[in-house]
């Protein structure tokens, strides 16, 4: 049976994930492969890998990703994963197995693609980022998660509920808009193409937009005109 649910960053079983032999998926413009990512659930059925990342976590909103034409091609949300300087216990569980998670990855990849033509760094989806090189001044990772587009329909799929109503939003109204975000990420799969990612989702989230500053200024210029 296949059953989708909330896995525990905590306590979670690295041996439950499933890696599938690589897809080849063709379209007109473009030839890839894909590795699909599941996971054996505590009751023993198999599902997606998802997992709750720490609660209200910074965000500065929906990004829209556009082509070369300016045509959308899907949207990220790059989420903090600190609150504050320095780590939760609840943050630095999150990153380690997540992390233990991409170098799993990376070893499935070895198998099939020379380990040399790799990029590490842009392989994960985590960015780690230091103000120097001291290795105590460091800055929360971020995570960058994609949103579930459909882009022949150019449809979100992700589902976004408001905090203070539980009611669902449109994940448009909080493009670029600075947020606090729980958010439940999906480990998809593998990509292998022109580059090789690991796919995380955005599957879905509450959020809390946080109050834009009122403007003060006027401008008499413009107002004269």
């Amino acid at each position: 049976m296949f059953d989708t649910q909330l896995s525990d960053a905590d306590n979670f079983d690295l041996g439950s994930i499933s890696f599938k032999d690589p897809e080849d998926i063709s379209f007109t413009d473009n030839a890839f492969r894909k590795i699909k990512i599941y996971v054996r659930n505590p009751d023993g059925s198999i599902g997606d890998l998802v997992f709750s990342a720490p609660r209200q976590l910074f965000s500065f909103g929906i990004q829209e990703l556009t082509d070369g034409h300016g045509n959308t091609n899907g949207y990220i949300m790059p989420i903090s994963l600190w609150k504050r300087k320095e780590p939760t216990p609840d943050e630095e569980k999150f990153i380690e197995t997540l992390n233990q998670i991409v170098g799993l990855a990376l070893e499935q990849v070895h198998k099939y693609v020379d380990t040399s033509t790799i990029d590490t760094k842009r392989f994960s989806p985590l960015s780690f980022k230091k103000h120097s090189e001291r290795e105590d001044d460091r800055k929360s990772p971020i995570l960058y998660t994609k949103l579930i587009f459909n882009k022949r329909d150019q449809k979100i799929s992700s589902l976004f509920f408001d905090e203070a109503t539980n009611t669902e939003i449109d994940p448009l109204s909080i493009l670029n808009k600075k947020c606090y975000v729980t958010a439940a990420i999906k480990i998809e799969s593998i990509f292998i193409g022109d580059k090789i990612t690991l796919q995380i989702k955005l599957y879905e989230a509450i959020v809390k937009v946080l109050k834009q500053n009122r403007r003060l200024l006027t401008n008499d210029a413009a107002t004269a005109r």
